[in-house]
């Protein structure tokens, strides 16, 4: 349980930051609102902070553009909110660049990657530092050894995982361009996590592909209010 208390740390930032941005540019694209605009680049590059899948907000940005608007009369809007989404999202490598002198992943446990520069030794913890570090086994393997049955009732449970799969087909089905936007982006972007964990231990995978599940989810979620919303009318 501590473990997964630390992992909190990361995964809550980029759930947060990126439901904010799918919100803030579905109001750009409804409204046309500069202020929108500035937050969706905003809340992206933070997005991009949180954890390194928020990098994928960047292609994500141009699926979005392309598909849920007219985006040849739209380059100029387009090129700010990446440009705002770049530099807010870079001052995390203008801090290493400061700190270290160059651009450091450190990873724990492994050892540390460094562009340029040096990382504080300090920080570099092997395997043999973690005691007691559990063999392969239960959520400790892959997707393919649990099963995905196992593996969808440890990552979602069965109602958050009917919410995601009613997300996939509403938004696939509407008529409504930003939400047939968002269920497509949401949907490439869990296909293309799953297949690069597919070998990864379960409890990672599950965080890995976080990022292609809260869009689909958030329109599973209009999906279930509109189909209240139906059944609790008056019938004339």
């Amino acid at each position: 349980m501590i473990t997964y208390n630390v992992l909190v740390y990361s995964e809550a930032p980029l759930v947060f930051f990126f439901t904010f941005f799918l919100y803030s540019f579905s109001r750009y694209a409804e409204t046309g609102g500069k202020k929108f605009l500035l937050l969706s680049g905003i809340s992206a590059g933070f997005v991009a902070l949180s954890k390194f899948t928020g990098l994928l907000v960047f292609p994500l940005l141009i699926i979005l553009f392309l598909s849920a608007m007219d985006w040849r009369k739209n380059l100029k809007a387009f090129a700010a909110l990446f440009v705002i989404a770049l530099l807010v999202s870079s001052s995390s490598v203008v801090r290493q660049i400061l700190s270290y002198g160059g651009v450091c992943q450190p990873r724990i446990p492994s050892d540390n990657k460094c562009y340029l520069g040096e990382a504080p030794s300090d920080i570099e913890l092997g395997m043999e530092s973690f005691s007691g570090y559990l063999e392969q086994s239960g959520t400790n393997v892959s997707l393919i050894d649990i099963g995905i049955m196992n593996y969808i009732q440890f990552g979602y449970t069965s109602m958050i995982f009917l919410l995601f799969v009613a997300g996939i087909i509403f938004g696939a089905l509407s008529k409504n361009n930003r939400l047939r936007a968002m269920s497509f982006a949401g949907t490439f972007l869990y296909g293309l996590l799953t297949y690069g964990t597919i070998n990864a231990r379960t409890e990672d995978a599950v965080r890995y592909v976080l990022i292609g599940v809260v869009p689909l989810l958030i329109l599973g979620g209009i999906y279930f209010a509109d189909l209240l919303k139906t059944i609790a009318e008056p019938k004339h």
